[in-house]
């Protein structure tokens, strides 16, 4: 299933701290999530992998017969995860969690031009999906008013 993700920190330069944007998106079934973050450009891209990971984790039916192929345009993201470069010290927890989730689920990471990431441009412009799927985002279910229960989380 190929899902998207986004970072940024909305500063000229990747290292300062900022109050970024983090972003991930599911075209298949027409969800996009955006939320702030603040951290330096690399901070951002890794917490938007990391969001979308959780909410696979979250969703183990929506993409338990699937290979989850995620995009980004970060290049230094997808090299340092698929193992291509090195990874900063203040990014290998990060690393740790994607490779738990890659011990337990099919996932590869590849890039595409920001023109073409769906997470940066959006999937609004896509029809809606009817899924027979129950979506969690792991709060409280406003139907039954109980907590959703949540997959077991990915530690370190």
């Amino acid at each position: 299933m190929r899902c998207y993700v986004w970072g940024s920190n909305n500063k000229s330069q990747r290292d300062d701290v900022g109050n970024g944007v983090i972003s991930f998106a599911i075209p298949d079934f027409g969800i996009q999530f955006r939320s702030r973050h603040p951290g330096t450009a690399a901070e951002c891209e890794y917490v938007a992998l990391l969001g979308l990971l959780n909410f696979a984790n979250n969703n183990p039916k929506l993409f338990e017969r699937h290979t989850l192929e995620v995009y980004t345009d970060a290049v230094s993201l997808v090299y340092q995860v698929n193992r291509k470069a090195a990874v900063p010290a203040p990014l290998e927890r990060h690393v740790k969690i994607i490779d738990l989730f890659r011990e337990r689920h099919k996932l590869s990471i590849g890039w595409v031009p920001r023109d073409e990431n769906r997470a940066f441009t959006g999937v609004l412009d896509l029809a809606p999906l009817k899924t027979d799927a129950k979506i969690s985002l792991a709060a409280m279910d406003q139907r039954t008013k109980r907590e959703s229960p949540p997959s077991p989380p990915l530690k370190q």
